[in-house]
């Protein structure tokens, strides 16, 4: 597996994001924000392409938006 500097600061700021997400999540009982905040901060370990990983971070970040969760 290839690391490079971009990858790192977008698993960074997606797993910052999910992060939030998994505390709100916690904080509130909301199960889907707790489940997407998770895989935010999990999913960087599985994916090694850089617009790959853009791609699905920005997904898992706007899926509770678009399915009304929040």
């Amino acid at each position: 597996m290839e690391f490079s500097l971009p990858l790192i600061f977008v698993s960074l700021i997606f797993s910052s994001i999910g992060f939030l997400y998994f505390r709100a999540g916690k904080s509130q009982i909301k199960y889907n924000l707790l489940f997407c905040g998770m895989a935010l901060m999990g999913y960087s370990y599985f994916v090694s392409d850089l617009i790959m990983s853009i791609a699905i971070g920005v997904a898992l970040t706007a899926l509770p938006f678009l399915l009304k969760w929040w």
